[in-house]
């Protein structure tokens, strides 16, 4: 706030010679305007200097808060990007983890598949094996009950006893 001088100071007036003429005014009434008058000018020079140095003062906490309001606002819009970015990197990761989790499904069903079909040929080949087995024993059982069938029929026609004694 521009503080304007006025057109004469408390002193000025105070110190002030007045010429003298006949029938003038008073000159003690005339003193004692101009004191009263200087001493009203200076209460208020010293209220309008004191009232300059408070808004001097407002005015400078008015910038400091207007600094720290831009300084929070910047520190919000940083925050608020550092957040998105924050968001958007667990977004990817989370994207990364979702994509080799099916990878990792994938290949462990494709060995799985390829391990079950690998136990079902083998199963296969195990149950043929057995087949195969199961008709050549019936076939050696079948022909050694036709070797026991003709043993008995042949001890039957040959009546071998034994000596008595």
């Amino acid at each position: 706030m521009d503080q304007q001088k006025p057109g004469i100071t408390p002193v000025e007036l105070r110190n002030r010679q007045f010429a003298k003429k006949m029938r003038g005014l008073d000159p003690v009434e005339v003193d004692d305007i101009v004191r009263l008058a200087a001493d009203s000018l200076e209460s208020a020079l010293i209220r309008i200097d004191s009232l300059s140095s408070d808004v001097r003062r407002l005015e400078e906490r008015v910038h400091q808060f207007e600094r720290l309001e831009a300084s929070i606002k910047e520190a919000l819009v940083t925050a608020q990007s550092v957040v998105d970015e924050i968001k958007k990197n667990a977004s990817k990761e989370a994207e990364l983890v979702k994509r080799q989790a099916q990878i990792d499904a994938s290949k462990f069903t494709e060995i799985h598949e390829r391990r079950m079909a690998e136990i079902k040929a083998q199963t296969d080949r195990l149950r043929s094996f057995r087949d195969e087995y199961v008709i050549k024993l019936k076939s050696l059982i079948a022909g050694h009950q036709e070797m026991i069938d003709k043993l008995a029929d042949d001890h039957v026609k040959f009546d071998i006893s034994e000596p008595k004694s």
